[in-house]
């Protein structure tokens, strides 16, 4: 299954270019239409998910079965290329939550490589990449063009609380305003989209207080942390599976700053493959 992640990573890049490129010429912002009905925040989460699995296949991608093309030259020389497209397209969408999710993964990827000695030249090229993004990124915010996706990152670095998160500090001081009314018990999972008339805290942890209060919050909490180092006693054994922190990182960093975990598909995805890897290796120590 691995290796037809490597081609999602090309397709996402291409499709997402495609939209980023027309921006670029046009000198319109992203709309719906421009991404099968993603808006540019789909675009800054695929671009940076796109460039989280490059980087594990360029440092990791030994670990796991890959298909021919991906052993020549040529294609090496190109993944590097990739990962400056994909960064590019991170900021140039101008998603807040996509930007935090890039610099995750290349701190994920300097913490990868650096635990494989054989990959030193690697890591200088890396550090080559990640220092073009943050010119790149500095740049960007001193344009003094008109165009939305600039102003976004302007926002960002702006110093007003509420530019830099698009206003969800408004959303976060009701769900406290409500957590104060009910902070044990909460008003349940699904009532979350009643409370906010549609909407949703644009947070996990404070969704999931006001749907089930604290203690209850607390114990997923403490489990998720038990099945972090479960993933990472058996990522020691089986290297392979090294990939699940990509995925992993992708689930969670987006849903601090967006949609909502309750109809998230790719969440229960994730949590689904690594309790069932978590389950397949249970099973074969046991037989053991």
């Amino acid at each position: 299954m691995v290796k037809f992640l490597e081609i999602l990573m090309i397709f996402f890049t291409l499709s997402g270019l495609v939209s980023i490129l027309r921006i670029l010429f046009l000198g319109q912002d992203l709309l719906p239409d421009f991404f099968g009905g993603g808006t540019y925040q789909t675009v800054s989460y695929i671009s940076a998910f796109s460039f989280g699995l490059n980087m594990y296949f360029i440092f990791s991608g030994h670990l796991n079965e890959r298909f021919g093309f991906t052993r020549l030259p040529f294609y090496k020389t190109l993944s590097y290329m990739l990962l400056m497209v994909q960064a590019f397209m991170v900021i140039v969408s101008g998603g807040r939550g996509g930007l935090v999710l890039l610099l995750s993964y290349i701190l994920l990827g300097i913490i990868l490589v650096s635990k494989q000695r054989k990959k030193r030249k690697s890591l200088f090229i890396y550090v080559l990449i990640t220092t073009f993004i943050v010119i790149l990124t500095v740049y960007l915010i001193h344009l003094e063009q008109n165009i939305l996706w600039i102003g976004r990152i302007k926002n960002l670095f702006s110093g007003d609380i509420s530019l830099a998160m698009s206003y969800r500090d408004v959303h976060y001081i009701k769900v406290l305003e409500l957590i104060k009314e009910r902070p044990f018990l909460g008003y349940g999972v699904f009532s979350v989209f009643r409370l906010f008339e549609g909407g949703y805290p644009h947070n996990i942890v404070l969704e999931q207080i006001l749907g089930i209060g604290v203690f209850a919050t607390l114990a997923l909490f403490l489990l998720f942390l038990f099945m972090l180092y479960k993933v990472k006693k058996i990522t020691r054994i089986r290297k392979e599976y090294t990939i699940l922190s990509i995925l992993l990182a992708k689930s969670f960093v987006h849903l601090m700053f967006s949609g909502s975990y309750v109809i998230d598909c790719y969440f229960w995805f994730t949590i689904s493959l690594v309790m069932g890897v978590l389950l397949k290796q249970r099973k074969k120590v046991s037989t053991c």
